[in-house]
């Protein structure tokens, strides 16, 4: 079950379906044990992996291909979640995608100020509440496990950042430049850690400023249903 103690780091490495924390491997899917041996720099300790009942293991103790269900998120993967809560230190995420596929239910995430930007930028001059908002949308990339609440993000690279939120007057607002997002109904613009993305994808996120496909709209029907007042676009 998720959270079983599968043994420590220094006699495991931590495959599939498992994750270390604190010196120590834990299961992070139900489903059954496989234990291959040949892990590790040396090939002298086990690798440990859960196969989730509809996600088997091949031999290598490695995820089988086109099995079943997506995998849960791994270090080096790209995901796609909400802010939901800022700190001085650091912003919580809702992660709800990993890479083209969106999981059953969304796990945590967090970003910490010194993964904001690349290494040569001075950490201690970074305000969060300039890079992110709660709502925003971000394109995040897996550089750590974490702990059992949530995965180490980072936005340290040009195509990472916001990629979509809404400003004051509920409008639609997309990267116009690495430090910022506008509207592009009103051309009003606020200040953001924004990612560089594709023309074409730009194009989708702008054309969606009605909020007909935005990832608010069903809120916002609710609060039109809920008031029988039209929601702000």
């Amino acid at each position: 079950v998720p959270g079983k103690l599968l043994g420590r780091a220094e006699d495991v490495c931590a495959g599939a379906g498992t994750r270390e924390n604190a010196g120590y491997v834990f299961a992070a899917v139900a489903g059954r044990v496989t234990r291959v041996p040949g892990g590790g720099e040396d090939g002298s300790l086990e690798t440990v992996s859960v196969a989730h009942f509809k996600r088997p293991l091949n031999h290598h103790g490695a995820e089988a291909a086109g099995s079943g269900l997506p995998g849960i998120p791994r270090v080096g993967e790209v995901v796609l979640g909400r802010v939901v809560r800022i700190t001085a230190q650091m912003v919580n995420v809702s992660v709800i995608c990993v890479g083209e596929s969106v999981l059953r239910q969304p796990c945590g995430g967090c970003i910490r100020v010194e993964d904001v930007f690349p290494g040569d930028v001075d950490h201690s001059a970074v305000q969060m509440p300039n890079c992110f908002r709660p709502g925003d949308v971000v394109r995040a990339r897996i550089i750590a496990m974490g702990d059992s609440r949530a995965y180490f993000l980072t936005t340290a690279e040009v195509d990472l950042g916001v990629i979509w939120t809404r400003g004051p007057a509920h409008e639609v607002m997309v990267p116009v430049a690495w430090d910022q997002v506008a509207s592009p109904e009103s051309g009003a613009t606020q200040t953001r850690k924004a990612a560089k993305l594709s023309e074409a994808l730009l194009k989708t996120l702008a054309a969606d400023s009605e909020g007909e496909d935005s990832p608010d709209s069903d809120e916002a029907e609710s609060e039109s249903e809920s008031t029988g007042k039209k929601p702000k676009r």
